[in-house]
């Protein structure tokens, strides 16, 4: 390889024009590619006025900067959008020192509009019906607005009838008014700012200030900086001149700056191909790393270094974690194996004389030499005895240490075991149990704590534990996302239900655990997610609710809430989230409510409800099965349930919907039994044409008492039928349209 560390495409003056991605170009792709010269070559010029804003500051993390855009386009937005000003465009960008928005196409002036003060509701806004006596509370508010009774309006909502005043507002030329929301707005942002330099000031020291309405900069100060119009390059000060959002960008361009993030984040993807593809290899995917690199520069540049061969012998994720944790570095992996090298992305147009370079290669291997210290340390320790170290080791003040909580865990896997009918994964299971948080007290762990369970199942290996216990301890946090697979053996499955459970009864137990809309500091909605995930991926017929009774016994007097309280809330929090998740996986939301409604607590078995509800419903005939269960619901409901008299059946209708009822009842409860739930609403769609002949044919509500308890009676064992697969009643008619070929939904 040639010394020069930098990629040959990384050290282009503008990264933007001179990437390009090696793929073959398809037609398709050739003429959106025409389109985009086309557009860039002759740009349409949108109407009004255009507002550009740029603040520069000493850098920002992206946690920080992302969110403070997010906030003051929003709120600028939103604001113009209420005083009904239609925008042509919007457009945002940022890098580590600066924040910038373009709002295109304001008009002159803002329209004529009306602001509406609500008082009180209509009913409360009198003391008599005939509305001769004001409250109170309607006097004031004629009061502090200074208008006379007569002067209010009932104004409805959403909420209802309400007093209101309501005053015109003659529209503002654009120019004052922008102004004044500028000023206000970046007032109040920075008040909610509550990190960095308190809550009255940027998060970070505020080193330029641009806003400029038509290339003219506005009367405004922020941070004790005039608005000015000129901005700065790339770790420079020298003042460049602008008049806007595109020379703005045409400036930032000749200085090698990509503005945008997900622009920044395209191409390193691609750079960081390129480059490792020249090295023989492709990188290691790391979660988050490419979004962490994109955010950290703006100037997208490549460098690879070299590694010392005696460190490949670490393992592989403990040297990808290191190097990904520790440096920012993206590994490289041949089809043999990992490669002597590394690369990492630097905020500079190059690395001419490879100082950078030298200087992350002396920091990697000291890196990577610590992670080799902590591996070999570790080995001389089996994982057996540092179970004892559990017991210093807090899980939660309230819920004790890590060792308590897995004695927990190993007194839940003999009843899931038995549960699940599998007890030859008994001894196994009990095993890894009591390994399964030993390697929080290694020092690869204590070191990157995001290598927990990983390095636990390395070590268990290398231990020579037999292959189910050691996946079971390598697995155990798997899925940590909504992408990652579930663990591989039965064993890790049954002790990441049973250890994830566990942690949810003991963090609502305790109560400030429970997430909010907004607040979820245990993330606990991940943590049952991916518990739900794991029974219905491993096809685990498990009982939540019978396990949760359990678990909650185990913590014996640490929690505050009863055990009926807390159970009913935990269900509730599952039930939510399982929405949730069937939503995902694409069941519609009446087919959720429709095999939920059954009752069952056994999620395999719900979910082949709902994919034979999925699957049925795409038959025209289905309407009409669903039609029919809600005619029998809406007759049946309140009647209380009635004894049925076959032998007082005299007309033929319901003489025949009582014989096709028994024959459908027999085949029914053979595919529920085999769990075929796909079947049996093919028997009751046969039961469908009897139905509607008897409604057709037969008076339900009859005079005649008798007659009238006994059809109900009827309804209500054909009612039973249909809820044994689903409520079908719950479900949503499908819409049928015409096609060339067939009929579909």
């Amino acid at each position: 390889m040639p010394k020069n560390r930098v990629s040959k495409r990384s050290a282009a003056k503008n990264p933007v024009t001179e990437d390009v991605v090696k793929e073959p170009v398809t037609e398709d792709v050739a003429e959106d590619q025409a389109a985009e010269r086309s557009a860039t070559e002759n740009p349409v010029e949108p109407e009004g006025h255009e507002l550009f804003l740029e603040i520069r500051s000493q850098e920002l993390s992206h946690r920080i900067l992302v969110p403070l855009l997010r906030r003051l386009t929003t709120r600028l937005f939103e604001e113009l959008m209420s005083r009904g000003i239609e925008l042509k465009e919007i457009l945002t960008c940022a890098t580590p020192r600066r924040i910038a928005l373009v709002i295109r196409g304001l008009p002159d002036q803002e329209p004529d509009g009306e602001d509406i003060f609500l008082g009180p509701p209509l009913e409360e806004a009198y003391l008599d019906d005939e509305r001769e006596r004001p409250s109170e509370t309607l006097l004031e508010l004629c009061k502090t607005h200074e208008v006379e009774l007569d002067d209010l309006r009932e104004t409805p909502t959403e909420r209802g009838r309400f007093m209101a005043v309501v005053k015109t507002r003659d529209g503002r030329p654009i120019h004052p008014l922008i102004s004044e929301m500028i000023h206000r707005h970046l007032g109040e942002l920075t008040k909610s700012s509550d990190r960095g330099f308190g809550s009255d000031r940027w998060p970070r020291p505020v080193t330029g200030f641009c806003a400029l309405l038509d290339g003219t900069p506005l009367d405004q100060a922020f941070e004790g900086l005039q608005a000015e119009a000129w901005t700065v390059g790339h770790l420079d000060d020298e003042p460049l001149p602008i008049t806007g959002w595109d020379s703005w960008s045409e400036i930032l361009a000749e200085q090698g700056i990509v503005p945008s993030y997900e622009d920044r984040r395209t191409l390193l993807k691609s750079k960081i191909r390129d480059l490792a593809a020249e090295l023989g290899g492709k990188p290691v995917e790391h979660p988050g790393l490419l979004n962490r690199v994109a955010a950290s520069c703006a100037v997208p540049t490549v460098i690879h270094g070299d590694i010392a061969p005696e460190l490949l012998t670490l393992p592989e994720p403990l040297w990808v974690h290191t190097l990904a944790e520790r440096q920012q570095a993206f590994a490289v992996r041949s089809e043999t194996g990992l490669l002597p090298f590394f690369i990492t992305v630097i905020d500079r147009a190059g690395d001419p004389e490879g100082k950078i370079c030298r200087g992350y290669e002396c920091a990697v291997a000291g890196h990577l030499a610590d992670a080799r210290f902590f591996y070999e340390t570790d080995r001389k320790i089996p994982l057996a005895r540092r179970v004892r170290r559990l017991e210093q080791l807090t899980f939660h003040e309230r819920l004790g240490t890590w060792a308590e909580k897995s004695r927990r865990l190993k007194a839940l896997v003999e009843p899931a075991c038995r549960e699940l009918g599998q007890p030859e994964i008994l001894d196994s299971a009990l095993e890894a149990a009591g390994l399964l948080k030993a390697d929080l007290a290694t020092s690869a762990v204590l070191e990157l704590p995001e290598l927990r369970g990983t390095m636990g199942g390395l070590y268990a290996r290398e231990e020579g534990y037999v292959e189910a216990v050691w996946q079971a301890v390598h697995d155990q946090y798997q899925p940590r996302s909504t992408s990652d697979p579930i663990p591989r053996s039965r064993v890790g499955q049954v002790l990441a239900v049973a250890d994830r459970l566990g942690s949810l009864v003991g963090f609502f137990g305790i109560g400030d655990g429970i997430p909010t809309q907004r607040h979820d500091p245990f993330k606990l909605r991940p943590l049952a997610l991916g518990m739900l995930r794991i029974l219905i991926e491993a096809d685990m017929s498990l009982d939540l609710d019978l396990l949760s009774a359990r678990a909650l016994k185990l913590y014996e007097d640490r929690l505050d809430h009863s055990a009926e309280d807390l159970l009913k809330q935990l269900q509730q929090f599952l039930d939510d989230r399982l929405t949730h998740l069937l939503g995902v996986k694409g069941f519609k939301r009446d087919e959720i409510e429709a095999a939920k409604a059954v009752g069952t607590r056994d999620l395999p078995d719900l979910i082949a409800r709902l994919e034979a509800l999925q699957t049925v419903r795409q038959r025209e005939a289905f309407n009409g099965l669903v039609r029919a269960a809600k005619r029998i619901s809406k007759m049946t409901a309140g009647s209380p349930e009635a004894q049925l008299v076959p032998d007082s059946l005299t007309e033929p209708a319901e003489l025949e919907l009582h014989e096709k009822m028994t024959q459908v009842s027999e085949s029914l409860a053979e595919s529920i039994s085999a769990s075929d739930y796909e079947q049996a609403l093919h028997h009751l769609l046969d039961l469908a044409p009897t139905l509607d002949r008897f409604f057709a044919d037969v008076l339900v509500m009859d005079e005649d008492e008798g007659r009238r308890s006994n059809r109900l009676a009827l309804l209500q064992a054909c009612r039973r039928l249909y809820w044994k697969v689903a409520r079908l009643n719950a479900m949503e008619e499908s819409t049928w349209v015409e096609s060339d070929s067939s009929t579909t939904t």
